[in-house]
């Protein structure tokens, strides 16, 4: 358990540096893509360039924290969710992107002027984008079609079609709650479906 806990905390930390490191490196060079005249005013240009690095590394710090802030939210949200969910979602990503790839293939065959050759790299993008989420959502709208399609021999595939009937929902009365015996029943696993309780037992 300690050792999960430090490797949590090391990745988080290499999260947050990363950024920061990136931001850094970004904000020294940044200066050579300024227009040229711009720098002629400017007496020590590595200092400027080290104060820039420093601004942009606070602002990667904060930007580095926040994604990993939403990765630790994402990682508790997954967890909690059933391994046949994870499996369908999984697959409806698979499919969007292949979809994807598909129906984007013939764009970078397109004749595109060079002053606008950035439309295919963002629409190629922006397709992939929108596809695997679309094939997420149809995924967790057709889950359970989609494993029985996958695993035909499930319970859930039986009982739709008819081979195991679904069992019924027992009502328990106060004699039987009294009585004591029912609980041995259910940890030998006798009983089948459902017990509700009534209110008015209590």
């Amino acid at each position: 358990m300690q050792l999960q806990e430090n490797n949590t905390i090391m990745f988080d930390a290499i999260i947050i540096f990363s950024f920061v490191l990136a931001a850094t490196g970004i904000g020294y060079y940044s200066t050579d893509l300024l227009p040229e005249g711009t720098l002629d005013s400017v007496t020590n240009l590595e200092a400027l360039r080290f104060i820039v690095a420093a601004f942009a590394a606070i602002i990667g710090g904060a930007v580095g924290l926040r994604v990993q802030t939403g990765y630790r939210r994402l990682e508790s949200q997954v967890r909690e969710l059933p391994l046949e969910v994870i499996l369908t979602r999984s697959i409806g990503l698979v499919i969007g992107l292949l979809v994807a790839n598909l129906m984007l293939a013939p764009l970078f065959l397109l004749p595109i002027p060079d002053d606008f050759s950035f439309i295919k790299p963002l629409v190629a993008v922006m397709g992939s984008i929108t596809l695997a989420y679309s094939g997420m959502n149809l995924a967790d709208t057709h889950g359970r079609g989609l494993l029985r399609l996958i695993n035909p021999n499930t319970l859930e595939t039986m009982v739709a079609e008819g081979t195991l009937k679904p069992a019924s929902t027992k009502v328990l009365d106060t004699s039987c709650i009294i009585d004591g015996r029912i609980e041995t029943l259910l940890e030998t696993g006798f009983l089948e479906g459902q017990l509700l309780v009534p209110q008015f037992i209590y």
